[in-house]
């Protein structure tokens, strides 16, 4: 009896240590046992306090927090540079002049208007005049300074300009993403020959 007495004493003691993992579910009367089994002290308990406070300011004060709180892309700038170069622009209305009939000596006042569009410059232009010599099918020809221009329409041949072959500067100026004008004459030479003549005229903007 006393053999099975004590085996019966170390089994619920067994049983008793099983059941102190869980102190709320198992009231022991035995002051002893309860200290000797709980190793879980104020001191313990304050030390895993301050060691998870330390985890988790390490956390929050990491080089990496960033990287970890943060959705974020990672972004970088890139600088553009142009440069818009001044430009000007001739394009001309009327393209052809008929002065029509005239006979040697005759006189056509500079009326005839050539419009020139400076409409897609960014600055603005000077209009340059310049020709080549009179000529027709069968070799006949006239000069070129026979031809006379001016900045205004004008009834008087004398105070128009001679057209040359170089070009020249009319000091007629257009304005960027504008216009001007430019108005040509005639005069036939003395003793022409009867023909039909062709001149090229070439009206350029300078800037």
């Amino acid at each position: 009896m006393p053999e099975k007495h004590q085996c019966s004493q170390t089994f619920l003691k067994s049983k008793r240590e099983d059941i102190f993992i869980n102190p709320n579910t198992y009231n022991d009367s035995n002051g002893d046992y309860m200290k000797k089994t709980n190793n879980f002290d104020n001191a313990s308990i304050a030390g895993l306090l301050l060691a998870s406070m330390a985890i988790a300011a390490a956390l929050v004060f990491s080089p990496f927090a960033g990287f970890v709180l943060s959705a974020t892309s990672p972004s970088s700038n890139v600088i553009g540079t142009v440069n818009v170069p001044g430009t000007c622009f001739a394009s001309i209305s009327p393209n052809a002049i008929n002065f029509g009939s005239l006979g040697p000596t005759a006189q056509y006042p500079p009326t005839n208007v050539i419009t020139d569009s400076n409409s897609h410059g960014n600055v603005a232009a000077n209009i340059m005049v310049s020709g080549n010599d009179w000529t027709s099918a069968s070799s006949n020809t006239f000069g070129v300074t026979n031809t006379v221009w001016n900045p205004t329409v004008t009834a008087v041949f004398s105070q128009s300009n001679a057209l040359t072959s170089t070009p020249v500067d009319t000091g007629i100026q257009i304005g960027a993403r504008s216009t001007n004008t430019v108005v040509f004459g005639l005069q036939i030479p003395s003793g022409q020959a009867a023909d039909t003549y062709t001149q090229t005229i070439t009206i350029e903007s300078a800037c």
